[in-house]
């Protein structure tokens, strides 16, 4: 199982580094070419459509969960049902996709509405039915490429991905560079994407044990997993409701540029919050395995997870309270207001948001979403009641605050039930996450100080985080981690450097 996520991991991460790598380079790139009214013309329309893909209401997790139990208890036959009634089903979702998509391109105010002036309307309407056609099949293949993560095929689902983002990333580019329109990146990609949808479909019909058809299936079971696919969708939408409930009431309080600074400070935590999201989704499905065959030692899993998931979230708190106002005024070439205090707040944010991520990972691969929905809502609540109190007179510090006090109770709540669902206890869970990782976590706190304080200059700075990172690396180790976990990680870790050695060297 770990040897599975330290592989996995460091594929996704290689993803998320050229996604992140490539979004910095076509931005300017694109506004160059195009201009800001066109590239806004093409990321309006592109965004418009590619919200369909939420049609799946949920559908994917729940039945990747399905799936993933039937597949470790040999179980083939049932889970050929469930996944030929969840075709059924999204025979009505990719067609609700593709007629909502056929209805905006022929929509006669649909240019007024987006205020389009660049773009044709003929090449509007075929730009949105082929992003229709793209979006239906991102409905479809993300159900058929969760077929390879429940047969812990998980690096060939990574792979696909990969070569999916540089598709969508590096034609729009090679486009633009080279004097093309929006239509052109839509035709390429689409007809690109058609040979690797081909690819895919033989692929999972050659390496999985469930066929691909409809026989197998039934209405009646198919319309079943509607209600508790709804309440993973309800996830979704709780934190959609939490961070566009906040930007609106910074907007209506303080005002759009004030949004600009917020969202743009909140950018760089967001940064580790994807990283973090990468790693567990890794972990997501070997967890769900564990679960279904009844596993003693979920709880020691999640309590590893946290540890190695909170280390990074520490020393990147860190870099990011020291450097994250210098990072704030090179990147926006000072048009924007850096706000020391403010990023110092939403630091705090990520760190107590990083046990959620965890615990909700645990809650979410085990089908707990009734539970995680009830906790993330009432969370999601608490704070934009907390932000609309706060915002007056403590302005977008009222704000971070209030995402803070929220995320705290949400933690804390979260905590206390994947315990529950790992079969843990709250004693252990203090004693070993708390108490062991004092002293490290104190460490950071006083060296951070202690670096804002005292070193005025960048090259300073970097040499005192640098030694930081490390004294604190080296104490979370002795102090931290248990000796059954240094002993799994060491062991591990040889054979992850080894068979690295044998694929360069050999």
């Amino acid at each position: 199982m770990f040897k599975r996520i330290v592989s996995n991991l460091g594929l996704s991460t290689i993803i998320y580094i050229f996604l992140t790598l490539g979004q910095i380079i076509s931005v300017p790139l694109l506004l160059k070419e195009w201009g800001d009214q066109l590239y806004g013309e093409w990321l309006t329309l592109t965004n418009l459509v590619a919200s369909l893909n939420l049609l799946n209401a949920g559908v994917q997790t729940h039945v990747m969960n399905q799936l993933i139990g039937h597949y470790v208890r040999d179980e083939i036959e049932e889970g050929k049902r469930i996944l030929h009634s969840a075709l059924r089903l999204y025979l009505l979702l990719c067609g609700l996709a593709l007629g909502t998509a056929l209805f905006l391109a022929f929509a006669p105010s649909l240019a007024s509405v987006l205020n389009i002036s660049d773009l044709s309307p003929s090449h509007l309407r075929i730009i949105i039915l082929l992003q229709g056609l793209l979006a239906a099949y991102t409905i479809l293949e993300g159900l058929m490429m969760n077929l390879l993560i429940a047969t812990k095929q998980m690096p060939r689902r990574l792979l696909y991905s990969l070569i999916e983002r540089i598709v969508f990333i590096g034609v729009p580019v090679m486009v633009a560079y080279w004097g093309g329109l929006p239509l052109t990146v839509s035709m390429i990609v689409a007809f690109i994407m058609l040979g690797i949808a081909v690819t895919q479909i033989l692929d999972v019909r050659k390496r999985t044990p469930f066929s691909l058809g409809l026989e197998a299936g039934s209405w009646k079971e198919a319309f079943a997993l509607l209600p508790p696919s709804l309440t993973f969708f309800a996830i979704t939408l709780s934190y959609q409701l939490l961070t566009t409930g906040v930007v609106v009431i910074i907007s209506a309080g303080i005002g759009p540029a004030a949004v600009a600074v917020y969202s743009t400070t909140l950018m760089l935590t967001n940064f580790v919050r994807s990283l973090i999201s990468q790693g567990l989704n890794v972990l997501w499905p070997e967890v769900t395995s564990d679960s279904v065959l009844g596993s003693k030692n979920l709880f020691y899993w999640y309590r590893l997870a946290l540890k190695l998931m909170g280390a990074f979230v520490i020393a990147m708190a860190l870099i990011l309270y020291t450097f994250g106002p210098d990072i704030l005024r090179f990147w926006t070439q000072g048009r924007l207001v850096v706000d020391v205090g403010l990023n110092a707040v939403l630091i705090l944010y990520l760190l107590v948001h990083a046990p959620e991520l965890v615990a909700r990972t645990f809650g979410l691969a085990t089908s707990q979403q009734n539970q995680i929905f009830k906790a993330e809502f009432a969370a999601a609540i608490l704070t934009i009641l907390l932000s609309i109190l706060f915002i007056s007179s403590l302005g977008l510090h009222g704000a971070a605050w209030a995402l803070v006090i929220g995320q705290t109770l949400g933690s804390t709540v979260m905590s206390r039930l994947v315990l529950r669902w790992t079969a843990g206890t709250w004693q252990v869970w203090v004693e070993d996450v708390v108490f062991r990782g004092l002293p490290s976590f104190i460490w950071v706190v006083v060296s951070g100080m202690f670096i804002t304080i005292v070193v005025p200059d960048i090259i300073g700075k970097g040499v005192f985080v640098s030694l930081s990172v490390m004294v604190y690396i080296l104490m979370a180790w002795v102090f931290w981690f248990s000796n059954d976990q240094k002993e799994l990680l060491q062991r591990h870790s040889q054979h992850f450097l080894q068979s690295l050695s044998k694929r360069v060297f050999i």
